[in-house]
């Protein structure tokens, strides 16, 4: 049922706290949020980690619960970041970060072609980490192109 929704809270480190990151994955990309996510719980963040397998359908749901999703639990703005080896096109809507390939792929065992482009539980965490370092210097979140209602 939450698959049919195209996006969905797949888990959150304290479901009575805002979170203070949100990690998005898609596919094969979501054990690297929660890699991360493991990771960012060592230095005492709370995570959200969410799995966004069709954006078409998740682009269809209500306002409310497409904030649900990518808001924090009082709908304020909280950093976003993405994961998805193959397409980085089109998470500009869903993510304040996104990590990807940028350029044309390798051919090796996926393990490796993770490691070489950085698609690492680890260097995920670090992203997530200097992300919300920024925004918490500028005081502020922008809001995401995917949660304006036009």
């Amino acid at each position: 049922e939450k698959f049919c929704k195209g996006a969905y809270v797949l888990q959150q480190t304290d479901d009575a706290k805002s979170p203070d990151v949100i990690l998005v994955g898609c596919g094969s990309e979501v054990p690297v949020a929660v890699e991360a996510k493991q990771l960012l719980e060592k230095e005492g963040k709370n995570v959200r980690v969410v799995s966004m397998p069709c954006m078409k359908l998740f682009d269809n749901q209500s306002l409310e619960y497409r904030k649900s999703v990518l808001l924090g639990n009082n709908s304020e703005s909280v950093p976003v970041l993405s994961v998805e080896a193959g397409v980085s096109n089109g998470w500009y809507k869903y993510s304040h970060y996104h990590l990807g390939m940028k350029t044309f792929g390798k051919s090796a065992p996926y393990k490796d072609i993770y490691n070489y482009f950085g698609l690492t539980g680890k260097n995920f965490a670090a992203k997530a980490t200097k992300l919300v370092d920024t925004f918490a210097k500028q005081k502020s979140v922008p809001s995401l192109a995917s949660l304006l209602d036009l």
